[in-house]
């Protein structure tokens, strides 16, 4: 082969090169996107699609909580609304929450309870049916009389035991130990029902069959020992 042919099927063969890249270019090109090192571009990011559909919202029930009526000589129903979680425990926590947010501003005849400023721990569910409120020990404590203290646990209780069908009573501890007063006042070595409060337009509640406190042994501190080491935190009967 003689150099001017060498140097003509060197230039003829670049030629076809470079048309075979253009054809591959014009074909990626048609296609919606160019070649990555990762592959094809996700659907969702390329340019004019649809974003990814978001997650359903949960739906809400209407439920009742208590809270102490404007004339102070009563507990009063207030209606509410909660997200509808099939855990009794996500419940209670929800209901705790509209207790000490207080009422809202149509229920003129309700008040809160107690002071603003106290904020529950947790919630726990035991098997006997008690549900444990474990509040926070910073709070308005010092400044609140018999009356409020006994009204608050009063609202708490009566909600949970309305509220929740798997509660028969309510017990409460701060920040996770018994303790036998909030603030000299209230008496915490028992559970309660919410009858300890009159409620505007409804009986008492259905009595307990247990022991005066209705605990299983007649010990606050076997039954807060079980919520405590028997259940983790947000477990269930």
């Amino acid at each position: 082969m003689t150099r001017g042919r060498a140097i003509v099927l060197g230039l003829a063969t670049g030629v076809l090169v470079a048309a075979f890249a253009l054809l591959l270019v014009a074909h990626l090109a048609r296609r919606g996107g160019t070649a990555t090192a990762g592959g094809d571009v996700p659907a969702h990011l390329r340019p004019g699609a649809s974003p990814p559909p978001s997650a359903p919202s949960l739906a809400m029930v209407d439920v009742t909580y208590y809270q102490r009526a404007a004339d102070g000589r009563e507990l009063v129903p207030v209606p509410g609304r909660i997200v509808d979680f099939p855990s009794p425990v996500d419940r209670a926590r929800e209901l705790v929450r509209l207790v000490l947010q207080g009422p809202p501003p149509a229920a003129v005849d309700a008040v809160r309870p107690a002071p603003p400023g106290i904020e529950y721990r947790e919630v726990y569910l035991d098997p006997r049916g008690i549900a444990w409120v474990d509040l926070r020990a910073e709070g308005p404590w010092e400044r609140m009389g018999s009356d409020e203290e006994t009204a608050l646990l009063a609202c708490l209780a009566r909600t949970l035991v309305r509220g929740i069908p798997l509660v028969r009573r309510v017990g409460f501890l701060v920040e996770g130990e018994t303790r036998r007063t909030l603030a000299g006042h209230v008496d915490l070595s028992r559970t309660w029902t919410g009858d300890e409060w009159p409620v505007a337009g409804e009986g008492p509640l259905a009595s307990d069959e247990g022991s005066a406190d209705g605990s299983a042994d007649g010990s606050l501190e076997a039954d807060a020992a079980v919520a405590g080491t028997a259940l983790p935190a947000g477990g269930t009967p």
